[in-house]
């Protein structure tokens, strides 16, 4: 695996930490749920699951974030670039 290194926290709450991070293949924002208090697991886990899952299924759709990999506790997307201001 290549060696990541974590270049901002975005977000930090009960329900994991997302961050953006980079490592040899580039920068990519990953939730991770290893921060996630014992309480908040289960749920924490299932929205990131269904994260995941919504993820595969829009796969390929332009505008779209893509999933990169999910192993249970860690999902990443690509670092998209910043949207129009609406």
């Amino acid at each position: 695996m290549a060696q990541e290194r974590e270049i901002a926290t975005l977000k930090s709450d009960s329900f994991g930490r997302i961050a953006l991070v980079e490592d040899a293949r580039g920068a990519f924002v990953r939730r991770d749920l290893r921060y996630v208090p014992a309480w908040l697991r289960l749920p924490a886990w299932f929205l990131a699951r269904r994260e995941a899952r919504a993820l595969r299924r829009v796969a390929g759709l332009p505008g779209t974030p893509q999933l990169l990999r999910w192993d249970g506790r860690r999902l990443a997307t690509p670092n998209a670039p910043p949207g129009p201001d609406l």
